[in-house]
């Protein structure tokens, strides 16, 4: 199973159809909020709300598991994530979650926090990326 996270798209189509013409036989495209564009409809994206998402009834978080891993999708900002993962890490360890993805500050990054790893894709913008394949989490750049 190959999955895409992308985060912090605000409206760059151009380097999302980059992105995504890259990366094939995908089971799941998760977008970390601030897509910022009507196109957040698009049945293909499985997408979460981010701050600068206005109007939008996507959900703030969503939580599933895959193999067997205990995964939640999030923006970020409700949880204060530009001043540390403070909070995230005790919302994740209160909720047995094993990989966080969340985005809104725009830096690819992994770091683990107790038993819990912290994903941040980076932004579209920067033509940032992660994939997550095989029980792995790889970020990219184009």
């Amino acid at each position: 199973m190959k999955i895409l996270i992308t985060s912090d798209v605000h409206s760059n189509l151009k380097n999302l159809n980059e992105i995504t013409k890259k990366e094939n036989n995908i089971s799941y495209h998760f977008d970390l909020g601030d897509f910022v564009s009507d196109t957040s409809n698009n049945n293909d994206i499985i997408y979460v709300k981010g701050n600068c998402d206005f109007g939008s009834e996507k959900p703030l978080e969503i939580i599933i598991t895959l193999d067997n891993k205990k995964m939640l999708f999030v923006h970020g900002h409700k949880f204060n994530v530009k001043s540390g993962l403070q909070l995230l890490s005790a919302y994740c360890n209160k909720n047995n979650i094993d990989i966080c993805f969340y985005g809104h500050t725009h830096i690819a990054s992994i770091i683990k926090i107790n038993s819990c790893t912290f994903i941040n894709p980076g932004s579209v913008n920067k033509l940032e990326y992660a994939l997550y394949e095989n029980n792995e989490v790889l970020l990219k750049k184009i």
